[in-house]
């Protein structure tokens, strides 16, 4: 049965498989090929698989698929059993090989796979590997498949999977997807996996495939306008565009002159070429307007207007560009972004490219890049970090290098991509006119640009924008005021015996003035007239014979004209000159900067001399490259190969230069520095040393004093710097300290007490450093932190040296994030070492992460995270924390700036009696270090209220070796999380609680079932007891702890006692006969301290101490199944393991008295363990194996004899077994 299939698609068909079997065959109409062998056409013409063994089989008929199409498939399929990874089929929609079974790209259906979920999936297919694209019901086909299926497929790649799984036509819609990797394909075809049992039970028919052409419903676009000409224009279309619209000259319209193009050419399919009858502007952007083009479908155009640049190179000659605006000083800013910058000017009438034109300071050059420069047009040029910020002015172009503009003179020129100068400008400071403005934040601008005649110093000025200059657009200095006033001569100097220079206040006409133009009284015969420099402002004149220095001379000019052709006046035509007989003399030197000095003299120089490189010599081999002469005549700027370092002093020497009138400087010698500021980064100055207990002295001044270094590459200026601890402040003052330089800080009237230490400086105002713990923070004048330390009296690692008189000192300066363990008391036998290399000096470089040390819940929102050391300064993300039961963390905060800790906020509250456990990742430490796995995670609660005995004490040493500290160990037995904070330790003495000392003065948690171990020395206690778990240990100042007797009292917060032991030497072991160094251990934490029973000495076997773990003598809390247990029922005394039986009972009410004895097996009392001893209704009797006697039992059975009565003559007797037990 065929299944037709209407009303889908509405257009036209391209390509249509149609087949139902019906004629009994599938070789022909259409034609299968394939596996032919292994098909049939059955009696109810269906294609069905027909072999003898397993295997694979395959059919495929061509059928053009392609991506412009939308498809549909519909057919008929059957599987009479259920399918696996071994029996499938498979239904390829599209194909790009005949052979099914080889690699391949297309798209197939597969009916059958493992398990039982099968369901009917479509993949895409390439090469072997496919790709799910979507899938079916689960497990429609897990039994079998009898089904019709319809798939669809849109141009855009939009899959639609239908399915009827009755094998009729109510399809209902099971699977979409997007794909179209594959756009085409060339068959559609089956194929089919199978056991020898499943090799004749596929089946399909009613095959039918339908495809439509995707209208072109797109109109044609403008895809590029191009000018082929002066009058020529290129335009290409997206597609075919129809001839008869497309060469229809009224279709275009060049907008600047409303013209059409006189003619329209076909270039090729989709490129037309328009001819206009006038040329197109040089360089400048036009429009061309398009309308009514259509494509090859009909589809119009939509109304288009594209922009396009005709240009033609043209020639640049002199100034035809010129240099209008200069910002060489950009600091302080006024109001323009701070960074140099020079504008251009295109004066002329023709338009330039300034791809590959050079900009140049001489030693810099920085070539610019494609940017069309019409007349008019103004552009500033700048450096690339600079560019977005006078973007905002107007055109701008970035050059790198940027050639760096000398503050006080240069001389910068603009060159074609020849090598021609196009511009050169010679500025100087004197330019501004103005003393402020030529301080920084000013530009110098060109007045008038069209005038070429005006001297440059005159037609140069400080900027009057009161932002600072006009980058971008008109000067705000521009006048064009055409020069109407004759030359000026200004003065004239003797550059020798026999001649002299004229200046003149301007540029003089190109023609050479002659000798009778100048007359020289007294009379003096001239020999030759020439221009001194090319801006013909200077004309020098040699005489026949010498001049008189004993003799003053006039001259007089007459009939010079000026550049513009005005001739000078007799007014301004006579000065005076006499021959000068005064050396020049060093003025100063000016660092320009690392390559570049200027070298300021009394006068006017020879330029000759001056500019000879042999003139000067630079100490540290400084090589000199080059010496020229500034247009003031007066300084001299050198360049130097290598740069000077930075905070250095050098020595500069100078001899052999001459003035204009010859005389000779005398040999000098001058110092300069080059310094230039460089922000310090966090740590490149630490703080090294620090003396807060100054009292008593072994050596060191009795003055408190802090030492920093320059750990960095750069010096620094520490003007403005600010040592702090937070209360109080030194402010420092101005001095460069050098990379490895130290520098002493005290109070200004101890500075004298230091000098002979090295580097000093005083301060007016300084810390006073707290003795037992304080904040130093080290921050720039800018007020960025440089260094912190949060110093405390445990950073010593000495009890002696931490009491006055020695240093704290850095171990290894380049490990910058290490605090506690990077510091220690300073080994040197005066105390400290200021100003020089730490006694503790080593290197001790970080290579391992953070540890998460505790986690507190400072709110019920808030936590607490502490690690063992400072973190990287950037924040870590919220992301790098998870807890659970889950929290959603919702910001994240430095606690401190010793950042070792951080503030956790979270998006909901924590409740009480919930344990959490955080995990932290990527964390890193200032090294850079990331956390260790194996501390990233900790467990925490909210806090709650302790009650009495929720932590006990649960072991006490009292009594240690010579060599050894005391301890006393707690125990939180509870269930919950308690806060410790202000809790203390103390001793109970004539019925008052003495000699407490605090526990933690900061939030510390004890978990359930936790222990802590105080003590005054963890490293000796862990020496003495190498089992230790010193992760529990905190080092406090305990009360005192008398070796024969006495008390340990815990109290809360409030100081209410949560527990409280009364000890004596009497408790331990009778077998010890020296107890020194042992332990009281409380066998049971629910028992009571005051309970004689319940506390033993700890066994030789366990080191004779368990600080920070179970106790050995520990015994388990558990219900006595009688009114009298023992456990155990053995035991060997002294051994370390089971060394005491214990003796339990439970009775039904309080008021027993007891009595209880060890017999031996003869019958006799060994030991009395009780004598009327009056009971609670629960608790213990410890025997350790001991006698009457004092010695220890033998080995052997014994009884354990209990009696108890109460008052109304009630007796219960009982009777236990133990044995004594030994080693062997």
């Amino acid at each position: 049965m065929l299944v037709t299939v209407t009303g889908i698609f509405t257009q036209q068909a391209l390509g249509q498989v149609s087949e139902d079997f019906s004629d009994g065959e599938f070789t022909s109409n259409p034609a299968w090929s394939g596996s032919s062998a292994h098909f049939t056409v059955n009696a109810l013409h269906q294609l069905q698989l027909m072999n003898t063994a397993a295997g694979t089989s395959y059919l495929s008929v061509p059928f053009s698929f392609s991506s412009a199409q939308n498809v549909q498939w519909e057919f008929f399929v059957k599987q009479t059993f259920a399918g696996s990874a071994s029996n499938f089929g498979r239904v390829y929609l599209a194909s790009s090989q005949q052979d099914l079974t080889s690699p391949l790209n297309g798209y197939y259906l597969q009916f059958g796979e493992a398990g039982t979920n099968d369901a009917v999936e479509l993949f895409r297919q390439t090469g072997t590997s496919s790709v799910s694209v979507c899938r079916a019901t689960l497990a429609q086909i897990a039994s079998a498949v009898n089904a019709r299926i319809r798939v669809t497929r849109s141009y855009a790649g939009a899959w639609t999977l239908f399915i009827d799984y009755v094998g009729g036509i109510n399809f209902n819609q099971e699977a979409t997807g997007v794909d179209a990797t594959h756009t085409s394909g060339s068959f559609f075809g089956i194929r089919c996996t199978y056991t020898v049992a499943n090799a004749t039970r596929f089946f399909y028919d009613d095959i039918s495939i339908v495809s439509h052409a995707v209208p072109d419903l797109l109109p044609p676009t403008v895809s590029a306008v191009s000018a082929h000409s002066s009058t020529t224009l290129d335009v290409r279309f997206s597609e075919r565009y129809d001839p008869l619209t497309a060469q229809d000259p009224l279709n275009y319209l060049l907008l600047e002159g409303s013209l059409n193009p006189v003619s329209v050419t076909q270039q090729d399919d989709e490129t037309i070429r328009l001819a206009f009858a006038a040329p197109f502007r040089n360089g400048y952007s036009q429009r061309l307007a398009m309308k009514g083009v259509k494509d090859l479908a009909g589809n119009v155009m939509a109304d288009t207007t594209t922009s396009f640049t005709f240009f033609q190179p043209v020639p640049a000659v002199h100034k035809d560009i010129v240099i209008t605006e200069i910002f060489a000083d950009p600091s302080p800013s006024v109001g323009l972004p701070e960074a140099e910058f020079v504008e251009l000017f295109n004066r002329s009438s023709e338009p330039f490219d300034l791809s590959g034109w050079q900009f140049t300071d001489g030693s810099t050059t920085g070539v610019l890049s494609t940017r069309i420069l019409l007349p008019g047009e103004y552009l500033i040029v700048t450096t690339p970090a600079a560019l977005s910020a006078f973007s905002r002015f107007g055109d701008v172009i970035s050059i790198s290098p940027f050639p760096s503009l000398n503050n006080t003179a240069d001389i910068i020129r603009l060159k074609d991509p020849q090598g021609r100068t196009i511009d050169s400008v010679s500025y100087s400071a004197a330019w501004y006119h103005h003393d402020d403005k030529k301080d920084g934040g000013w530009t110098l601008e060109l007045i008038d640009p069209y005038d070429l005649c005006k001297e440059e110093a005159t037609n140069w000025t400080a900027s009057v924008q009161e932002t600072g200059g006009t980058p971008g657009v008109q000067n705000s200095v521009f006048a064009h005021v055409p020069d109407l006033s004759g030359p000026k001569l200004v003065s004239a100097t003797a550059l020798a015996a026999d001649r002299v220079s004229l200046t003149f206040n301007e540029r003089l006409d190109a023609a050479l003035p002659a000798v009778t133009n100048f007359i020289v009284e007294p009379l003096q015969e001239i020999f030759s007239v020439s221009f001194v420099d090319e801006n013909r402002t200077h004309v020098g004149l040699v005489f026949a014979g010498a001049l008189d220095s004993a003799k003053a001379y006039t001259i007089s000019v007459k009939d010079v004209f000026d550049c513009p052709g005005n001739i000078i006046q007799s007014a301004n035509a006579t000065v005076s000159f006499k021959l000068d007989t005064v050396r020049p003399r060093v003025e100063s030197i000016r660092v320009v900067s690392a390559r570049e000095l200027i070298v300021e003299f009394s006068e006017k120089l020879n330029s000759t001399s001056a500019g000879q490189t042999a003139a000067f010599s630079i100490s540290a081999q400084i090589v000199i490259t080059s010496a020229a002469v500034l247009p003031d005549q007066s300084s001299v700027q050198l360049m130097l190969a290598q740069p000077l370092i930075n905070g250095y002093e050098n020595t500069i020497a100078i001899n052999g230069i001459t003035d204009l009138a010859a005389n000779e400087m005398l040999p000098a010698e001058k110092k300069f520095m080059f310094f230039q500021p460089v922000a310090a980064v966090y740590k490149d100055v630490v703080i090294t040393e620090i003396f807060a207990d100054p009292a008593p002295t072994y050596g060191l001044p009795e003055a408190e004093f802090v030492e920093i270094f320059n750990r960095g590459e750069h010096p620094f200026d520490l003007k403005g710097w600010n040592l702090s601890d937070g209360s109080s402040g030194a402010t420092l003052t101005n001095r460069i300290l050098l990379p490895q330089q130290y520098l002493i800080l005290c109070l200004s009237a101890k500075t004298s007490l230091f000098i002979s230490f090295g580097s000093v400086m005083g301060t007016a105002v300084f810390p006073s450093l707290n003795n037992s713990g304080d904040v130093l923070m080290l921050r720039d004048a800018a007020g960025t932190m440089v260094d912190s330390v949060h110093y405390d009296a445990t950073w010593y690692k000495d009890n002696e040296k931490k009491d006055g008189g020695y240093t704290l000192e850095l171990i290894d300066p380049d490990n910058v994030c290490a605090e506690m363990e990077n510091w220690v008391a300073s080994e040197d036998d005066r105390g400290g070492t200021p100003g020089a290399q730490n006694s503790v000096f080593a290197s001790k470089p970080d290579l391992t992460g953070p540890k998460l040390v505790s986690v507190f819940p400072a709110a019920d929102t808030v936590l607490l995270l502490q690690f063992n050391e400072k973190l990287e300064k950037n924040l870590p993300l919220t992301d790098n924390f998870s807890i659970t039961p889950t929290h959603a963390v919702k910001r994240i905060m430095f606690a401190t700036q010793a950042l070792t800790s951080v503030y956790l906020t979270l998006e909901e509250p924590m409740h009480n009696g919930v344990r959490y456990t955080l995990t932290a990742t990527r964390v890193y430490d200032c090294a850079g270090n990331v956390l260790q796995p194996d501390f990233s995670s900790a467990t925490f609660a909210l806090p709650e209220v302790a009650d009495s005995a929720d932590v006990v004490i649960n072991e006490l040493l009292f009594n240690p070796r010579p060599t050894g500290v005391d301890f006393a160990e707690l125990f939180n037995r509870s269930s919950k999380f308690i806060n410790l904070k202000h809790w203390k330790l103390g001793n109970w003495r004539d019925g008052s609680l003495v000699n407490t000392t605090a526990l933690f003065e900061n939030d510390f948690l004890l978990e359930p079932q936790a222990y802590l171990v105080l003590t005054e020395d963890g490293n000796i206690l862990k020496g003495e007891y190498p089992r230790a778990k010193e992760e529990t240990f905190v080092q406090i100042n305990l009360p005192s702890f008398p070796d024969d007797e006495g008390s340990a009292v815990l109290t809360n917060e409030k100081g209410k006692i949560i527990d409280a032991f009364s000890y004596s030497d009497q408790l331990h072991s009778v077998f010890f006969k020296e107890d020194e160094g042992v332990s009281l251990e409380r066998i049971s934490a629910w028992t009571s301290a005051h309970e004689a029973q319940n506390w033993k000495s700890a066994s030789a076997d366990a080191g004779f101490a368990t600080p920070g773990y179970a106790n050995a003598n520990a015994r388990a809390e558990g219900d006595a199944d009688g009114a009298i247990t023992v456990e155990p029922e053995i035991f060997i005394p002294l051994s370390g393991q089971p060394d005491f039986a214990q003796i339990r009972y439970h009775l039904d009410r309080g008021g027993y008295v007891a009595n209880i004895r060890i017999i031996d097996a003869q019958g006799r009392q060994v030991k009395q363990l009780a004598n009327n001893e009056l009971l609670g209704t629960e608790g213990f009797f410890r025997w350790d194996g001991d006698l009457d006697s004092g010695q220890q039992a033998r080995i052997g059975a014994y009884m354990i004899w209990v009696e108890v009565f109460d008052s109304t003559g009630e007796v219960k007797t009982f009777r236990k077994r133990v044995v004594v037990a030994g080693e062997f």
